[in-house]
């Protein structure tokens, strides 16, 4: 288990590639959205170095076993290891 502070900017950054992102698809009537359609919004480059350097910070507070994880009825243990 990690902790990661709070960080407004990255908040900011991440909602502002997501509204861009959903307007795209609205004006354009993607139903689903393509999976470019972050990728290319324009900020987006900059989340990701944001993200790192989020991840960068993150300290471990917690080594928890998987087998201990409650997870909810169904849930989809591997969808982290799929590509």
């Amino acid at each position: 288990m990690f902790r990661l502070w709070r960080d407004d900017a990255y908040l900011d950054s991440m909602l502002a590639v997501l509204a861009g992102a959903w307007a795209h698809c609205l004006a354009h009537g993607s139903q689903p959205p393509p999976a470019s359609v972050v990728l290319a919004q324009p900020g987006h480059a900059e989340l990701l170095h944001q993200i790192v350097a989020l991840a960068a910070g993150a300290v471990c507070v917690a080594d928890v076993a998987s087998s201990q994880l409650q997870l909810p009825p169904g849930a989809d243990t591997f969808a982290f290891w799929r590509s």
